[in-house]
């Protein structure tokens, strides 16, 4: 093979595809009166397109923490961490996450906490309520609309289905 001919391992070798998400070094310290709690130290992770994760680990370990993190909710104290090569550094409408504990607010109706994540990105609310409605339906709890939520027989299940909902306005738009 001639010089103009000869291809070095680099030129070869297929192109490695960003990360979807990337976290180099992530610390994350809550400040207490009493002191100070380290949740995250030194995490490092990369997760490709297509890939699925799992994280485990006991409670209170961090898991929760790095996903708020990596979704913008709450800052990390040092490091890194970019989604499809963005900082996270605040919430974003491309990301939605779906809590462990219900976040209903006691005092609105389902449809109106359905609308919550649709008013905090400004989305039209006359969109939005359609759409909620019409998912309300879906998940059979349409005719629960006005209701409160302690008004619900099954308040764990109507929980979920609402956050899913939430979820899927941030995501789709109304």
């Amino acid at each position: 093979m001639d010089e103009a001919t000869a291809l070095t391992a680099d030129e070869t070798a297929p192109a490695t595809p960003a990360p979807v998400l990337e976290a180099r070094d992530v610390a994350l310290v809550y400040r207490t009166r009493t002191g100070t709690i380290a949740a995250l130290h030194d995490l490092s992770l990369t997760v490709g397109d297509g890939e699925f994760v799992a994280m485990l680990g006991p409670s209170g370990c961090g898991k929760s923490s790095f996903l708020k993190i990596a979704a913008g909710l709450i800052p990390l104290s040092s490091g890194r961490v970019l989604l499809n090569g963005t900082p996270t550094e605040r919430p974003r409408p491309d990301v939605g996450m779906v809590f462990q504990q219900p976040a209903l607010m006691p005092w609105k109706t389902v449809l109106e906490n359905v609308l919550i994540t649709a008013r905090c990105l400004g989305h039209d609310i006359a969109t939005a309520r359609a759409v909620a409605t019409r998912l309300l339906e879906l998940v059979g709890l349409g005719a629960f609309a006005g209701n409160y939520p302690f008004e619900l027989f099954k308040l764990e299940a109507s929980a979920r289905f609402n956050r899913l909902i939430r979820d899927f306005i941030a995501r789709h738009g109304a």
